[in-house]
């Protein structure tokens, strides 16, 4: 997560069920200082069962 200024560690997200054909919905909220936010890096680590993955908006 980038702001103007700043940038944050890495987030993992771990409570999804990550299924295939299934949908994983996350909220991460970003700290005050982070506004506005302007870039976002977005990534897997190739692990467990045919881990291909999609990202929509």
């Amino acid at each position: 997560m980038h702001g103007t200024n700043v940038s944050s560690n890495q987030i993992f997200l771990s409570d999804g069920k990550f299924e295939k054909k299934s949908v994983d919905k996350f909220t991460v909220n970003a700290p005050p200082n982070f506004s506005p936010l302007t870039a976002l890096d977005i990534g897997h680590d190739n692990s467990g069962f045919g881990p291909g993955w999609y990202l929509d908006k």
